[in-house]
């Protein structure tokens, strides 16, 4: 998140060179949308990296599918 709040100017000054209206990329309600936004992004990106790590492993059989979840293979 601290990426996210460097890149804010940077943000801010691309929504103005777009033509936004001054409304839609200034204020605190702003900068609060795009935090979430980028929470939200990260969130989607973990929940993609955890889910295709556990494919993998899968695929190597690493891993196995079990009654109570997964296990490793012994």
């Amino acid at each position: 998140m601290a990426d996210a709040k460097a890149t804010w100017p940077m943000v801010q000054e691309q929504r103005k060179n777009d033509g936004r209206s001054v409304g839609d990329w200034t204020g605190e309600a702003a900068f609060d949308r795009y935090m979430d936004e980028r929470r939200r992004e990260e969130k989607e990106m973990w929940f993609f990296v955890g889910r295709k790590w556990v494919q993998d492993l899968k695929t190597a059989r690493v891993l196995v599918a079990e009654e109570d979840g997964l296990g490793l293979l012994g």
